[in-house]
C-alpha cells in the first residue's frame, strides 16, 4: 500500500520544517495544538533557532521602516 500525499507530508519532517519556517510565530503557536508531532517540531530548540534566523534574514531584506536623510531641510524650530 503506497503513501498518499497527506501521509508523505506527515512523515516528512524536513518538508514540515520548511513549511513552518515560512509561517509567522503567531500561527505556529496555534499549530502546536494540531498534533503531538507538530508540537514537538515547533517547540524544538533547533526549529526555534532556525525560525528566528529565517525571520531575521527576511526582515533585513524587507525593512518595515525607512529612514530618510533630512540634511538641507529647514527644521520646524527655526
Amino acid at each position: 500500500m503506497g503513501f498518499n500525499f497527506r501521509q508523505r507530508i506527515r512523515y516528512n519532517e524536513d518538508l514540515l520544517t520548511e513549511i513552518f519556517l515560512k509561517l509567522p510565530t503567531k500561527s505556529l503557536l496555534r499549530y502546536k495544538a494540531v498534533s503531538k508531532q507538530w508540537m514537538y517540531l515547533i517547540s524544538s530548540k533547533k526549529f526555534s533557532l532556525a525560525h528566528i534566523r529565517s525571520w531575521h534574514a527576511k526582515a533585513s531584506l524587507n525593512p518595515r521602516a525607512v529612514f530618510l536623510d533630512v540634511i538641507g531641510i529647514p527644521s520646524f524650530n527655526s
